[in-house]
Formats: C-alpha cells, sequence, structure tokens
C-alpha cells in the first residue's frame, strides 16, 4: 500500500533545505521568501507521519498510545528546554509588560495552542513580532492539534478492507486537501492573519505529505494503471526532483512578506516539496537516487537535517532577544554570530537532548515518558501563569523606568469593529455618555485613530456631547480603497468603510474625523478592481461626507519614531543616556497629504479641515519630535500614541482648532 518505507537520507537534506532557509530569512541574511521552510516542513511531517501510521495499521500493531509515545519523545523534551531556557533569559532581559507577554505565550504553548494565541493577540498594539522569543512555536502548533486530530481518523482504516483500504484514502485526504486549500485560498484575502497562524488553512499541507505517502514508488505503481502506462524511466525521476529542489527554492528567492501567504502561493513550495519525496522514492531493490537527492543525501547537509528541529526552536529567541537589546536594525558581523550560535545550540540540543529521549537512553519505558510528559507540560503551564500573574519585576528595574515601560501595555477601552458592529449601529461610544443624546461626531480610522480617540473622548465628554469611533486596525477610512495584501488589509475594508459611511448617513452625524498613518496609503494601487489611488479615495471620502451632511476633518499623522519608544526609553533611563539623539527630527518633505501637489487644496475645497499635530509634538527648541513628557513615554510603540500621548498632544489641537464652535455650527 506505501512505499517500503525505510530510512531515506534525502527526506533528511530536504529538512536542511528547509531550516536553513528560514534561519537565513529570520537573521535577515538570506533569501526574501524563506518563511516557505516552515511549510515544507509541513509536507515532510504529514508524509512521515502518515507513512508511520500507515505501515503499523497494516502490520496490526497501531495504537494511540504507541502514536503519541513517539509525538511526545520527539517533540516535547527539547521543546520544554527551550521554553525554559527562553523564561529564564526573560527575565534577565524583557522589561515588565514583555515578560508577562512571554509568560502568557509559554502557557499557550505549553497547551499546544500558542498559534490560537498569536492569532489572536496580532495587531498593531501587540509588540513587534521581531521581538516575541516564541513566536515561531505557532507551526509546531499547528503540527500538534494535527497529529492529536489526524491519528484518531486513521483508526477507521482498520474497519476498511485492505484491498479498497488505498482508494478510500486517496478520495479523502483529496476531498479535505481542496476543502482546506480552498479556504486558505479564501482566507488570504478575507481573513488573512487566522488563514497565516490556525490549522483549517494549513491543514492541506500536511495532508499533501499524507497523500505522497499513499501512492506508490514512481517506478512501481502496483494498481493505479493510469499511471502504470507512463512508465517513468530513471531520467524522468531526474527532472521530477530536479525541478521540485528548483521549485522550493524559486519560492525562497522570489517570495517576500509582501506576498499573501499561504494561498495560492503556498502551493508551489509544497508541491515541490511533496513531487521530490514522491520522485525521490524507490523500492530497496532499486538502483541509485537521482541526482538532486544524492546532493541532499551528502552527510554534512544530512548533519543539518538531523539538528533542524532543535535549530529551528534554538534560533529564533537568539534573534528575537537581540533585536529586543538592540536600538537599531543588527549588524552583519551580529546577525551571522547568531546564526554560528543557534547551531552550536541546535548541536547540544540535539546531542543532549533530542537523541536520548528518541532513542530510550531516558525515559526507556512508555509509562515514564508519558509521565515526563505530563510534568513538562504542568510546569510549562504553571511556569506561564506564575510570569503572567504571580511576577514582581527586578529591583534593578527603577520607578522612572517602570513608569516609561508602563505605555507598552498601554490599554483603552477603543476597539476593533467588525462590519456586522457598524451595520447594527455597535460603534465604540465617545465623548458624554447621556442617554438618547444625537451622536454629533464620529471618529474614522485604522489603529492611529484607535490610539487618538481617547483626547476626542475627553474633548467631547467635557462639552456634554456625544460621539462614536469606528475603527479598524489597517483599514484605510476611504471609500473605494483596497491597499493591499501586504498591509493587513482585507478586502472586508471596502465593504466596512461602505458601511460607515452608509452609517453617517443614518445617524445624520453632523462631523466626521479621518484619521490614519497616511503615508502607509499614498500612490497608486492596482491590488482589487475596485480599488483607486489614494489621492483619489481620499478626496472622493471627503466629497461623500459632505454630501452627507456632515462636516469633514482630517487629522494629519502623528511623526514616527524609529524606535519602541517606551522600551529604549525605560532601558536610556536605567543608562541614564539621553534620548534625544534618537527622536525624529521635524522633516517637511516627509509627510504624505501636505506634500503631494494639489491636494491639500482639492480637500479644502471638498469641504475638509486639515488638523496638523506636528507643532503640538515639537520639543520646546524645535530640534525634534518629542518622545515622553512628564516621566510618562507620549507613544506606546514608535508610531502610536499611547493615552497619555493622546492627551498631550491631541487634546491641546482639538482645543485650539474651536472645536466647539465649529461642532454647533451649521454645515457650510
Amino acid at each position: 500500500m506505501i512505499q517500503n518505507f525505510r530510512y531515506r537520507p534525502e527526506i533528511d537534506g530536504l529538512r536542511a533545505i528547509a531550516v536553513t532557509a528560514v534561519v537565513l530569512y529570520h537573521a535577515g541574511l538570506g533569501p526574501s521568501g524563506g518563511f516557505v521552510g516552515v511549510d515544507v516542513f509541513f509536507v515532510i511531517s504529514g508524509f512521515l507521519i502518515t507513512s508511520f501510521i500507515l505501515r503499523d495499521v497494516e502490520a496490526g500493531t497501531f495504537t494511540l498510545a504507541g502514536f503519541w509515545e513517539r509525538r511526545i519523545r520527539r517533540i516535547v523534551p527539547a521543546l520544554a528546554c527551550l521554553v525554559f531556557a527562553t523564561l529564564i533569559a526573560g527575565w534577565v532581559i524583557l522589561l515588565p509588560d514583555d515578560y508577562s507577554a512571554l509568560g502568557q505565550s509559554a502557557f499557550f504553548q505549553g497547551l499546544f495552542v500558542a498559534n490560537i494565541y498569536f492569532y489572536r493577540s496580532s495587531g498593531y498594539f501587540d509588540g513587534t513580532a521581531e521581538e516575541k522569543p516564541l513566536l515561531h512555536t505557532w507551526s509546531l502548533a499547528v503540527e500538534e492539534q494535527f497529529y492529536f486530530i489526524f491519528p484518531l481518523l486513521m483508526i477507521g482504516l482498520v474497519a476498511i478492507p485492505k484491498f479498497h483500504r488505498r482508494y478510500w484514502l486517496l478520495l479523502l485526504f483529496g476531498l479535505l486537501i481542496v476543502i482546506s486549500l480552498g479556504l486558505s485560498i479564501w482566507g488570504v484575502s478575507h481573513w488573512p492573519v487566522g488563514t497565516f497562524y490556525l490549522l483549517p488553512t494549513r491543514a492541506w499541507e500536511l495532508l499533501l505529505g499524507g497523500l505522497v505517502a499513499l501512492l506508490p514508488a514512481p517506478t512501481s505503481f502496483g494498481n493505479l494503471a493510469f499511471l502504470r502506462r507512463f512508465k517513468p524511466a530513471e531520467y524522468i525521476r531526474e527532472v521530477l526532483t530536479g525541478l521540485a529542489l528548483v521549485g522550493i527554492l524559486a519560492s525562497c528567492w522570489f517570495y517576500t512578506s509582501a506576498t499573501p501567504f499561504p494561498g495560492m502561493a503556498a502551493v508551489l513550495p509544497c508541491a515541490a516539496a511533496a513531487i521530490f519525496i514522491w520522485a525521490s522514492g524507490r523500492q530497496q531493490s532499486e538502483g541509485r537516487l537521482p541526482l538532486a537527492a544524492r546532493v541532499l543525501s551528502a552527510r554534512p547537509i544530512v548533519f543539518v537535517g538531523l539538528i533542524s528541529y532543535s535549530l529551528y526552536l534554538w534560533h529564533w529567541p537568539l534573534i528575537a532577544f537581540s533585536n529586543y537589546l538592540s536600538f537599531g536594525p543588527l549588524s552583519l558581523a551580529s546577525r551571522c554570530s547568531l546564526v554560528v550560535t543557534s547551531f552550536l545550540l541546535a548541536i547540544l540540543s540535539w546531542r543532549f537532548i533530542e537523541t536520548p529521549f528518541r532513542t530510550r537512553r531516558y525515559c526507556d519505558s512508555r509509562r515514564s515518558i508519558f509521565a515526563m510528559g505530563a510534568l513538562a507540560t504542568g510546569l510549562l503551564v504553571s511556569s506561564g501563569l506564575a510570569v503572567q500573574f504571580s511576577y514582581a519585576p527586578p529591583q534593578r528595574f527603577t520607578a522612572e523606568t517602570l513608569a516609561y515601560a508602563k505605555a507598552k501595555a498601554d490599554a483603552t477601552f477603543i476597539h476593533e469593529l467588525e462590519i456586522a458592529d457598524i451595520v447594527a449601529g455597535r460603534l465604540t461610544s465617545i465623548g458624554a455618555s447621556t442617554p438618547n443624546a444625537p451622536v454629533e461626531w464620529l471618529v474614522w480610522g485604522d489603529s492611529h485613530a484607535m490610539a487618538a480617540t481617547p483626547a476626542f473622548h475627553e474633548y467631547l465628554k467635557a462639552r456634554g456631547i456625544a460621539g462614536q469611533a469606528a475603527t479598524h486596525s489597517w483599514t484605510a477610512p476611504l471609500l473605494g480603497y483596497f491597499k493591499g495584501l501586504e498591509y493587513g488589509m482585507g478586502l472586508d475594508s471596502l465593504e466596512f468603510n461602505q458601511a460607515v459611511i452608509e452609517h453617517v448617513q443614518r445617524l445624520a452625524i453632523k462631523n466626521v474625523v479621518l484619521v490614519g498613518v497616511w503615508r502607509g496609503y499614498e500612490g497608486e494601487t492596482a491590488d482589487h478592481p475596485n480599488s483607486g489611488a489614494f489621492e483619489e479615495s481620499l478626496v472622493a471620502t471627503v466629497q461623500a461626507i459632505h454630501k452627507a451632511g456632515a462636516r469633514p476633518w482630517i487629522l494629519l499623522e502623528i511623526p514616527s519614531q524609529g524606535f519602541d519608544v517606551p522600551k529604549v526609553l525605560a532601558q536610556y533611563a536605567m543608562t541614564n543616556q539621553p534620548i534625544e539623539p534618537l527622536c525624529a527630527k521635524p522633516d517637511p518633505t516627509g509627510y504624505s497629504i501636505v506634500n503631494t501637489p494639489g491636494l491639500v487644496e482639492q480637500l479644502k475645497a471638498a469641504g475638509a479641515t486639515l488638523l496638523d499635530p506636528r507643532p503640538y509634538c515639537l520639543s520646546e527648541d524645535g530640534t525634534h519630535y518629542r518622545v515622553a513628557q512628564g516621566g510618562a513615554a507620549l507613544y506606546r510603540d514608535a508610531g502610536h500614541l499611547s493615552v497619555h500621548g493622546a492627551i498631550v498632544i491631541v487634546l491641546p489641537l482639538l482645543e485650539d482648532s474651536l472645536f466647539e464652535i465649529q461642532s454647533r455650527s451649521e454645515v457650510p
């Protein structure tokens, strides 16, 4: 039923290609699409797991306990050591709120749902992804969830006659692949974050590897007559394996972080990996491997494949902690040293942790390995909880340091809305809370609108005026505009904004303030046939607001800093270094709206009033934009205002702009 399973060094070689691509990509040293190495891992994993299960089913020796024992020996010891080491290092390196977030990720990884945690916590207020030490464990969680469900499904094999088993499995795998891949293709444009992290849109990659395990070796087709008649010769295997390897390398080289992924883009590396595994398969009596497979079977490459799991585990925390401690991009020497260190730690982990557990030198019985797995899981979960709820900042953190760092965890009552919320009128209320008071103001925009809204809330509340906020991260408040998936915007952004303008018309709102990171949206767009250029969409949106009977306002963007403000302020406070040299300087040429020829005039002609926060961000001597005041950070990251920053910068702007008079006036 399956290829005569034996150790295949070329698969370890394929692992080496995958892990090297990932490590070099994360270190900023290699191909721009190195992230596809994870997808290649999924295909390999699906092939191996399905092969093992089918082998045991046919031999009559398959049990769930035996399957999960092998998974625990393979996964848990090295992972647990990595997480505990990361928690210890984090206690020394991270600021309190960042360490608490690390504890959260350790807790959820202990339950093997880290992918769900990172999906739910992703967004523009969740910190820098490059500084999350356990972010890479999302892929392990996907695999473990698959490993929990898949063998339960395969138990049904026992009830199927052996003669029909292959056909039913091919049908089942094919159906599940089509469903999962279809969901992935749909989700990459409608639900990009969930599509990236969650099992339903990744399962097809593992199942594709499983499908390969069901097929006979390429020179022995068994009863598959429609394949047998082709009788592929050795040169066809050479061509297939060569093209497959080229396909994987091309994905690594030509894909970028802007490539919508996974979706259709994942088909090339996954299909290439599956073809390589299948075409390089052979019966024990057959001759040599194809050239591409022989290359990947070279001992140095195979060795990298053998340590690939430990290498994947250890490389990312090293890079993340280094990014965290750095005040700018890591130097080439630093990145190279991190890769070398990752290899050294991986070798040690493979030699002294992975291998002894896998070969039963440690925990030689099934009972002992299950006990170890339960203990490790319990310690991970309890340690994560302890970090979250019982952690006391070390004394090395001064009160000033803690005050600055607090802004990283700044929370407001402003939250992201969905289309259904807008249609149902469930917008975030701001300003006066007088029952049945007419809504006079609407703040409409992206995550920068969420950051600025506390100032609008305080201003309106003090004057007894009711308002609302319609906000969603990376959703430009522009009608008919779609920037692209690389910016995190899904197709729903078009529907979201249309629902907002209809809400303005329905409630006869008097004033609408557009807030966004405008420089991120400027330029022509061709991502969607219904999308126009930024400038055209902005003018059209202002005109639509005016036509709806409201007065349009545009809050120009807050100057962005080139560093994580709370983190660097806290670190500099511990060393008494001046922060001013790092602060952004006034740059009249870097402001998108005011520097676009003729745009300001068009907006004013359409009835818009522009609010410029830059003068309120300047230091007293006018040499730089401030990042702190009164012992607290004005930003919560590099570009979003903290609540304190919104009150210090935006509130005076509103007061000086005579909002109270304008809000009571008739629309011109």
